[in-house]
């Protein structure tokens, strides 16, 4: 893992990166601040499991709690995706290695940190790839490729939103989209 600072000059600033773990396969990690001068880092591990790193000058290396009945082993590879939509509040989406969305939601807002991780429906596996997700006024947004119709075709693009504590869709907006990330 190798970290880039620029200060308000626009000037390069050598900071500490979290220490060497070895071995990480490539993949797209994501990384966001929930609260000020502490960086979360999310990056996929040797088995596919998910390494979050906080801090900024010390750092501080945990896992992720997982959906029920899914195995860490080979869990992502292509990378993942965070915002945080309120202070103390960090979501994290991945799409599996078997297609499936999830959501893992970290709440730091309060005394003891409450983490949860679900998967959002779908309509069918969806293929390899990462997933856009944005806070628009009081919801999350979150987009994804869906299953393509057949192999020589694109999937239609897909949107999930949450109001509160509630996800609602797939929703199809009309696409022939090829996946990747």
């Amino acid at each position: 893992i190798v970290r880039f600072t620029w200060n308000a000059a626009g000037l390069y600033t050598p900071t500490p990166a979290p220490p060497p773990d070895p071995n990480l396969p490539r993949c797209v990690p994501a990384a966001v601040s929930s609260k000020p001068n502490v960086i979360n880092l999310f990056v996929v591990g040797q088995v596919g499991d998910i390494v979050r790193w906080t801090g900024n000058n010390t750092w501080t290396r945990s896992g992720l709690l997982l959906p029920l009945g899914v195995s860490p082993v080979g869990l992502v590879h292509t990378g993942l995706v965070a915002i945080s939509p309120s202070p103390g509040i960090i979501e994290l989406f991945a799409i599996s290695k078997a297609g499936a969305l999830i959501n893992w939601s970290i709440d730091e807002s309060g005394p003891a940190p409450i983490m949860t991780a679900v998967i959002l429906p779908a309509t069918g596996p969806l293929p390899d790839g990462l997933p856009a997700a944005a806070v628009v006024g009081d919801h999350i947004e979150v987009f994804a490729i869906g299953p393509p119709p057949n192999p020589l075709t694109g999937g239609a693009l897909l949107r999930w939103r949450r109001d509160g504590n509630t996800w609602s869709g797939p929703v199809v907006i009309g696409a022939n989209l090829a996946a990747g990330g």
